[in-house]
């Protein structure tokens, strides 16, 4: 699944456009760090096939903190929201095909395509009721 077929399958089933932001198609290989720590994200990857793991650095060691698996979006989103320093890691767990925006691209497409903002949004959505899901679980 790419992007194009993300947004017609979950935000708009008749969107038969181009993207309104540049996404570059990139194979990565298993175990290829893809954000490190320290790293200023400056990037939203589409995981069109593999799996990634995200880990965060604890006190006394690195923790595994998710996995996102096909389709989904995953990039240091703190990082990415704040330019500041990413506090996770993040690997290629399998050999992945991804897609990736550029998040000026991204930010310069919400001025003008309401298909960029619902992609924005829905994505944000899913992210956030993920959390959620997975603080739950935890009591």
């Amino acid at each position: 699944m790419t992007v194009k077929d993300y947004i017609q399958k979950y935000i708009d089933k008749d969107f038969d456009e181009d993207l309104p932001f540049v996404s570059k198609s990139k194979s990565v290989s298993k175990s290829v760090i893809i954000t490190d720590f320290g790293q200023v994200e400056s990037k939203i990857y589409f995981i069109k096939s593999g799996i990634i793991k995200v880990e965060i650095e604890g006190l006394k060691e690195t923790k595994i903190l998710d996995f996102f698996f096909s389709p989904s979006f995953c990039s240091s989103y703190s990082s990415l929201l704040n330019n500041a320093k990413s506090d996770v890691r993040i690997t290629t767990l399998t050999s992945c095909n991804l897609e990736i925006i550029e998040y000026s691209d991204l930010r310069l497409a919400y001025q003008h395509s309401l298909i960029a903002n619902k992609l924005g949004r829905i994505a944000t959505e899913k992210l956030y009721i993920r959390r959620v899901e997975r603080e739950k679980m935890l009591f």
